[in-house]
C-alpha cells in the first residue's frame, strides 16, 4: 500500500525545489545584468571626465583679449565725440580740455 503523505511531500519538495532553482537563475541573471550596467555606467563617467578634461586643457590654451572698439567723430563746431563700449565721453570741449 501507498502512504498518501509521503507523495504528497514528495510533491511538494519537488516543487520547491524547482521554485528554489528558477528563483536562483533570476537572480543570478539580474545580479550579472545589474553588475554589467553598473560597469557600463562607471565607463561613461570616466569617458566624461576624460572628455571634460580635454576640453578644458584645449580652451586653456586659447589667451583671451578684450577687445574695445573706439569711435571718435567730431561735429562742425570742432568738438570731439569718443563712443567707447556703450558711454559716450566728449574731449576738447570748453569743460574738458
Amino acid at each position: 500500500m501507498i502512504n498518501c503523505k509521503e507523495c504528497e511531500n514528495k510533491y511538494w519538495k519537488q516543487m520547491y525545489t524547482t521554485a528554489v532553482k528558477r528563483f536562483d537563475d533570476v537572480i543570478m541573471k539580474l545580479t550579472i545584468a545589474v553588475i554589467i550596467a553598473f560597469t557600463i555606467s562607471v565607463a561613461c563617467l570616466i569617458t566624461t571626465i576624460c572628455a571634460l578634461i580635454r576640453t578644458q586643457n584645449f580652451v586653456s590654451k586659447f589667451e583671451y583679449v578684450e577687445e574695445t572698439s573706439v569711435e571718435i567723430e567730431q561735429d562742425s563746431g570742432g568738438a570731439n565725440t569718443a563712443i567707447i563700449g556703450s558711454g559716450v565721453n566728449f574731449y576738447g570741449t570748453k569743460d574738458n580740455n
